[in-house]
């Protein structure tokens, strides 16, 4: 006598076949983008709001510390150590932590400008052959420009004052 569970039945074996796989839900890769855009937002959220705060911190602070050098300069009698927390290990954290962010951003700053910098020379250099072509082109005929104005005027000035007579008129001009 054989359990039922462990005998091997014909019938049994070929009705436990794997299921088919199903399609893909088309429903899948709009989900996926959808949460990504999502996440991504989220995240912009959360960065807008963190560049407030710091903007309205480090703006507070800046307009502590001149408010404090004007007391300072009008010769008023200030306590720049109380007011600017000196003592106050927490406000001392406070001052350290906004200095060190303003110095974080503006090396921020500085970096992305030396690599904006370093691009726009490296187009350049790649098209110095011709750029250098097409500046020398505009000198040469801003130059012939100017030459043609001037012996233009001093023709029309010669004539109009009676040099018409003889070789005077034929002398090449002299340019001051």
């Amino acid at each position: 006598m054989i359990p039922k569970f462990l005998r091997q039945d014909k019938n049994r074996a070929t009705a436990i076949k794997s299921p088919k796989s199903k399609d893909w839900n088309p429903a899948t890769f709009y989900i996926a983008i959808f949460l990504l855009i999502g996440s991504n937002a989220i995240q912009m959220i959360t960065l807008r709001n963190d560049l407030v705060s710091f903007s309205r911190k480090a703006d507070a602070k800046i307009g502590l510390l001149k408010e404090v050098l004007e007391r300072v300069q009008r010769g008023e009698d200030v306590d720049v150590e109380g007011l600017l927390g000196t003592g106050n290990e927490e406000k001392e954290k406070e001052w350290e932590n906004v200095l060190r962010e303003i110095e974080q951003s503006e090396q921020l700053w500085k970096s992305k400008a030396e690599k904006k910098a370093k691009r726009s020379t490296k187009a350049v250099t790649q098209l110095d052959p011709i750029a250098h072509e097409a500046a020398t082109y505009n000198a040469s005929v801003s130059t012939l420009d100017t030459v043609q104005t001037a012996v233009q005027s001093r023709a029309t000035a010669a004539q109009g004052s009676g040099h018409d007579r003889g070789e005077a008129s034929r002398r090449p001009l002299a340019f001051y």
